[in-house]
């Protein structure tokens, strides 16, 4: 699991990104996502894309 310490965390709901341009720039707009609703945690569920990426992951908190 990405960046979560699974102990007593559960699952809060999900955000997604798009626009990104690479599979490492997704991953920081979604974390960005993640803590500005207060996540402790999340793991990416989906990522793709073309010429831009676009992914959604679930938030623990």
């Amino acid at each position: 699991m990405s960046n979560l310490d699974s102990g007593q965390l559960r699952p809060a709901g999900t955000v997604s990104a798009t626009g990104a341009s690479n599979l490492s720039d997704l991953e920081d707009k979604l974390a960005e996502k993640a803590r500005e609703q207060g996540a402790k945690g999340y793991v990416i569920n989906s990522a793709g894309g073309n010429d831009q990426m676009l992914g959604t992951a679930t938030i623990y908190k």
